[in-house]
């Protein structure tokens, strides 16, 4: 079976061994994933991150299905694939390295040991693949990926807003494996899960023998977007970076500057509602007007696929259900639909006008 643990919102990812000057495919050992709020911002709804976990799978004791629905949780948690033949460690993958910004590179000081006031919860994976999913973006001409500067920093690009961890084969499709099961452990409890959908049952939520686990750790939505996020420095404040002033600096007087124009209200909110006046590097939006992909336009010839880019996830030929019952559907194809190169099994379906 496969697992595919998901992570928005605000988190502060550790190994156990240095991520500065990984290099693809690096084993790094066992991952914690710390979920990140300022201490200063409990029962603001606008700065207080609040931790939730949504469900996709079957718990293999009871047979109830899971849905997704994210909920809040207590404690800490230990997420872990039972019987899985891969190696143990996290292994990075490039997207990982180069749109998750690693703080020592972002920070003029040195870190001591974690801040444990502002970890609100960890996630302790042992085993898999951490990369990146969506890009931060800008919601004006579509969802553009939006580029990212950091303040008093020399730092700046396009940026991940949400890491997805994978585990697993596909080596139990046909069956349950009593041996092969997810393990959520939070404290004395623990729960086991098998996926909702096996061999060639289809389900529309959730692809093929896979359990899905999606953190979020966000604040309540606010009344209009803005482009910066000074509760990024929490995530500093974490890791036991160290604070200095930089109120007067040109950087930040321009941001103020900018900021204070498109929403004074948001902006003076924020700054009265984080703990700290700013004294971390926080990400902010340098100019998305700039951040215009380019439109479908005719070309001089048709478009020809010169090669398939490479995926994560099943590979070409994984996860086929035992098709011995279930004549003329080929060598490739289960009726669970086809398993080639999707990582998330999304569709190919735009839409259109006229």
């Amino acid at each position: 079976m496969r697992t595919r643990i998901i992570f928005r919102g605000l988190t502060l990812f550790t190994f156990d061994k240095p991520s500065r000057g990984a290099c693809a495919g690096d084993n790094l050992g066992t991952l914690t994933a710390h979920l990140i709020s300022d201490p200063q911002c409990a029962g603001m709804p606008q700065a207080e991150h609040v931790p939730k976990l949504g469900i996709n799978g079957r718990d293999c004791n009871t047979g109830a299905l899971c849905s997704g629905v994210k909920q809040l949780f207590r404690g800490n948690m230990t997420v872990e694939l039972k019987g899985c033949s891969q190696p143990a460690g996290v292994t990075v993958d490039q997207s990982f390295l180069d749109y998750v910004p690693n703080l020592s590179e972002l920070h003029w000081g040195k870190s001591t040991d974690l801040n444990d006031k502002f970890i609100t919860r960890s996630i302790e994976i042992p085993t898999g693949t951490i990369r990146s999913g969506d890009f931060i973006a800008w919601y004006w001409r579509g969802n553009t990926p939006a580029n990212v500067g950091y303040m008093d920093t020399f730092f700046g690009g396009y940026g991940s807003n949400e890491v997805i961890v994978e585990v697993g084969d596909d080596s139990d499709i046909d069956f349950d494996a009593d041996d092969q099961y997810l393990e959520v452990r939070e404290g004395d409890r623990c729960n086991e899960y098998w996926p909702r959908v096996k061999g060639n049952k289809v389900d529309d939520d959730i692809e093929p023998n896979t359990v899905e686990l999606l953190y979020t750790n966000l604040t309540a939505r606010r009344r209009r977007p803005v482009f910066w996020s000074l509760h990024y420095q929490a995530v500093f404040d974490a890791a036991g970076f160290p604070r200095r002033d930089y109120d007067k600096s040109p950087q930040f007087q321009a941001l103020d500057r900018a900021a204070t124009d498109y929403d004074a209200y948001e902006w003076e909110a924020d700054k009265r509602m984080v703990s700290y006046q700013p004294g971390q590097p926080f990400p902010f939006l340098i100019d998305p007007r700039r951040d215009v992909l380019p439109k479908i336009a005719r070309a001089d010839g048709p478009y020809i696929v010169l090669n398939a880019p490479p995926s994560l996830g099943r590979q070409r030929m994984e996860g086929i259900p035992n098709i011995g019952s279930m004549p003329n559907m080929g060598a490739t194809v289960g009726s669970a639909g086809p398993t080639g190169d999707d990582p998330v099994n999304s569709q190919i379906c735009p839409v259109g006008t006229k």
